[in-house]
């Protein structure tokens, strides 16, 4: 991060997402505004950042998400790369539980 100019140092995630009872396409805005209403406030506090659909297939979503990287590391301390996916995952599900997303680096 350089935190001397305030610019966050954000790290994509590669994001499968079902979205339950969806079977027409869905616009990219709509899928994206979709996968942030799962977990509001992860969104709104700056952890998860930018959403971007790359496709999506009989309600499968296929995303790349930008995480900040220092806000991860300040809540749940440094991780691994299949930690962050996990994180990224357990974030993305508003930390339920429930699992309708995988993750993976982008």
């Amino acid at each position: 991060m350089l935190a001397a100019e305030g610019i966050a140092e954000l790290r994509r995630a590669r994001v499968l997402h079902r979205f339950l009872g969806v079977k027409d396409d869905l616009t990219p805005t709509q899928a994206c505004l979709r996968l942030v209403s799962q977990a509001p406030l992860v969104w709104a506090n700056g952890l998860l950042q930018e959403c971007e659909l790359k496709n999506f297939i009989n309600g499968i979503a296929d995303f790349v998400v930008y995480v900040n990287v220092a806000k991860l590391c300040a809540q749940y301390g440094d991780a691994d790369e299949n930690g962050f996916s996990w994180l990224t995952m357990r974030l993305l599900n508003n930390d339920t539980g429930k699992c309708t997303t995988a993750t993976g680096t982008a």
